[in-house]
């Protein structure tokens, strides 16, 4: 889910795959119950875990579009939105701590429970502004609750919520980097460290699992992300100081990400995904002492390269590639 669009379809809030499903081309898109299972089962016999998303408490402009009581509405600036947003970046949006809102984050994650059967739910937590919540009476009468604290603290209001429902539901959440920085989190906790590797140390370090997804690094999307800087980069976050092995372990692995936000159909997104994807498989599933560095990877690339052009994937071909 996003602010551009709520594709996930929960029994008692039919606006949400309708108003907020709706899409610039002015088609509502989104899925049914049963293709998410379906999903869910063609990645299972293929030994891939579905994690789902539904990113709290911001990134939420489509789902306030749907039901506008979920958001600030006596913020003295605020306008019922029509549809989901038709811009990209962070939007200024964000849920209300209320007692609808608990009822419909309730109602929200135990249906993920429900189709996703993975012991992971990701709850998102990134990039929540708090304009709205600094003018908001309810907002601020929800940070008294929270001893008088600043706005921006109830984000661990929602950590709080959340995260409490997924361990309800006997799931483990998962959360960007930001939500380590309020607390509210569960011991179990797991941290995407998106924002850089300094995030994923703090993680390790912290005791939480971390999955190192470091922008700089593993976001697919970016066009300077080259085939040679995703083999090259090391994804155990101990530049700033060395870690334990009990520290090490917590490091989960890495993850590219695919933003596809500017691509205009998929065969954008296979082009910045391949080859890249194969570095970073190698990368991560190969033993440190056992690297021996992005040109030992290149000579044994050509195979794999031809093996992408018989099963018709569009790639990208490395600079200076010729075979």
């Amino acid at each position: 889910t996003d602010d551009q669009g709520w594709r996930l379809p929960v029994e008692g809030y039919p606006k949400l795959t309708e108003i907020g499903a709706e899409s610039v081309d002015g088609k509502r898109h989104s899925y049914t119950a049963d293709e998410i299972r379906d999903v869910v089962a063609y990645a299972h016999a293929r030994h891939i875990e579905v994690v789902p998303e539904v990113d709290v408490p911001g990134h939420v402009s489509a789902a306030i579009a749907a039901y506008p009581e979920l958001g600030n509405r006596d913020d003295p600036g605020w306008m019922d939105l029509a549809a989901p947003s038709r811009t990209w970046g962070m939007h200024k949006h964000t849920l209300a701590p209320t007692n609808e809102t608990t009822k419909f984050l309730n109602t929200v994650f135990h249906t993920l429970a429900d189709l996703f059967p993975g012991p992971f739910i990701h709850m998102g937590g990134d990039e929540a502004p708090t304009t709205e919540w600094e003018t908001s009476p309810q907002a601020e009468a929800a940070s008294g609750e929270l001893l008088g604290m600043p706005a921006h603290w109830l984000q661990r209001y929602f950590n709080e919520k959340v995260s409490g429902i997924i361990e309800n539901s006997h799931r483990r959440a998962v959360g960007w980097d930001e939500t380590q920085h309020i607390g509210g989190l569960p011991s179990d906790a797991v941290i995407m460290a998106w924002r850089s590797k300094d995030e994923a140390y703090r993680a390790a370090t912290s005791g939480h699992q971390v999955i190192v997804a470091d922008n700089g690094a593993y976001y697919f999307d970016h066009t300077d992300t080259s085939l040679e800087s995703v083999y090259n980069y090391d994804p155990m976050p101990d530049d700033k100081g060395p870690l334990d092995d009990t520290q090490q372990a917590l490091v989960l692995g890495g993850q590219g990400e695919v933003w596809t936000e500017h691509f205009p159909d998929l065969s954008k997104v296979e082009y910045e995904t391949f080859p890249k994807s194969l570095a970073l498989a190698e990368r991560l599933w190969t033993p440190k002492d056992v690297i021996r560095g992005f040109g030992d990877f290149s000579s044994r690339l050509t195979p794999r390269l031809k093996d992408l052009t018989e099963m018709s994937v569009v790639y990208k071909q490395p600079q200076g590639w010729q075979w």
